[in-house]
């Protein structure tokens, strides 16, 4: 296998991703600090039989990406320091703690929605290095075979 055509697939899928990721998070309001949009990254690890691409970003990802379910609090810490950055008095950190705690936080996907725009190129783009791999590997096993075949009758 070639690896470096395989890691070449696998680093540009996921610089795309990362790009789409943060794409999603600007144009749908999400930057406060840009401390979300600087965490994120990948990694990529290939083995015998798979490829895994983990796609990383700070704790705060998971819950801009699944939204917050009604029920429960949020620190009160980070709900000042986003009044702080956005410019929104002090006074209204509770009023907005009562509010996610009463009506929860809407889901904004942010990775899932790349994934799912990029995911059939990421295959296409696989299926063609792994269809290279394997015409090299037939012409090698045809080159492999004896240069003559000698058929001999039995008596």
């Amino acid at each position: 296998m070639d690896l470096n055509a395989l890691n070449e697939v696998i680093n540009k899928f996921g610089t795309l991703m990362i790009d789409q990721m943060k794409y999603e998070l600007e144009t749908n309001g999400k930057i406060a600090t840009g401390e979300l949009l600087d965490s994120i990254s990948f990694t990529s690890q290939v083995e015998a039989e798979r490829i895994l691409v983990q796609f990383l970003s700070n704790d705060y990802g998971k819950f801009v990406e699944e939204g917050r379910r009604a029920g429960s609090y949020v620190p009160v810490s980070k709900i000042q320091q986003w009044c702080n950055i956005k410019g929104i008095p002090e006074k209204a950190v509770f009023p907005i703690i009562q509010n996610i705690y009463k009506f929860g936080i809407k889901p904004q996907p942010f990775i899932m929605q790349p994934i799912n725009n990029l995911k059939q190129d990421f295959i296409i783009a696989l299926m063609v290095v792994y269809g290279q791999q394997v015409q090299i590997d037939v012409k090698q096993a045809f080159n492999d075979f004896p240069k003559q075949v000698i058929v001999s009758e039995g008596n």
